[in-house]
């Protein structure tokens, strides 16, 4: 396929509390060369945990995935079925080139005693067409009866108001490994 991609990371504790990761990955295909940087925090303390990452992409970064991508530009649009799903994902700028950028962080709590968990998420993300989501979410789960799990998790996308949803979910095993769920979601 032609392209060389390479790279170093390392992970480490920062005092008790948590750890940290960073990592460098460089690439070279088709005669561009690029790379990509990525750092995170975990961090927890007591019943609160916190995560936050960083991801940037720099020059013509590639990696397997994006060169053998049929959403590639330049890519031949034969190799997804037919033209007409091709200028389909065209027009909505789909594009299988890595993000530009993606920045994460989330805030949660557990009470133990009371079998609650909450996460509050932050999310931004540059896709290679330039286009930009920020993304909140906001995440509930309580420990039920015999096992039994509620869920619920609601979102938005701050760039386009119309990019909501809301999912629940009940789920409860029934033993030796196997179990029921029921989930119902709005976008």
């Amino acid at each position: 396929l032609g392209l060389v991609n390479g790279g170093i990371g390392a992970a480490f504790r920062t005092g008790s509390f948590g750890a940290a990761n960073v990592a460098l990955s460089v690439s070279r295909f088709g005669g561009s060369t690029g790379w990509q940087v990525y750092g995170a925090y975990t961090m927890q303390a007591g019943e609160f945990n916190l995560n936050a990452s960083s991801l940037r992409r720099f020059g013509h970064y590639d990696d397997l995935a994006s060169i053998t991508s049929a959403l590639r530009p330049g890519m031949n649009p034969d190799s997804i079925g037919n033209l007409a799903s091709y200028d389909a994902l065209v027009n909505l700028n789909v594009d299988g080139r890595p993000p530009k950028a993606i920045d994460q962080i989330l805030v949660g709590r557990s009470l133990p005693e009371r079998h609650l968990t909450g996460s509050l998420a932050f999310a931004h993300l540059e896709y290679a067409t330039g286009t930009r989501s920020n993304i909140v979410s906001a995440s509930f789960s309580k420990d039920l009866f015999s096992g039994a799990t509620f869920n619920a998790t609601a979102f938005t996308d701050f760039g386009d108001r119309k990019r909501f949803g809301l999912f629940v979910g009940v789920s409860m095993p029934l033993g030796e490994g196997d179990s029921i769920a029921a989930d119902v979601s709005r976008n």
